[in-house]
């Protein structure tokens, strides 16, 4: 199996919106071989998902990690999200 590869980062807050499409700008300015892939937490606002749809971003909801009540919790999220290869690149997270 081939492996694939991507940029990654983490948007929990809108603030840091603007630089995250700066990257996303960098990257396919530059023509990179591998997409951007942005996690984002379910505590980001709508209009910041309708900002990242708006700009093709590629990316990825997840449950914010600091709601999880222990290393188990946060072990079996990572192991789900490993085993979910269902989800095309245009939505999701790349491994």
């Amino acid at each position: 199996m081939q492996k694939k590869y991507a940029w990654t980062t983490l948007l929990t807050s809108e603030d840091y919106l603007q630089p995250v499409l700066n990257l996303q700008y960098s990257l396919r300015r530059v023509r990179s071989e591998y997409p951007l892939v942005i996690i984002v937490t379910d505590t980001i606002f709508m209009n910041v998902v309708s900002t990242l749809q708006a700009n093709n971003c590629n990316f990825y909801v997840v449950p914010d990690l600091k709601r999880m009540h222990n290393e188990n919790e946060v072990e079996e999220f990572i192991q789900l999200i490993k085993n979910d290869r269902k989800i095309p690149i245009t939505l999701g997270f790349i491994f």
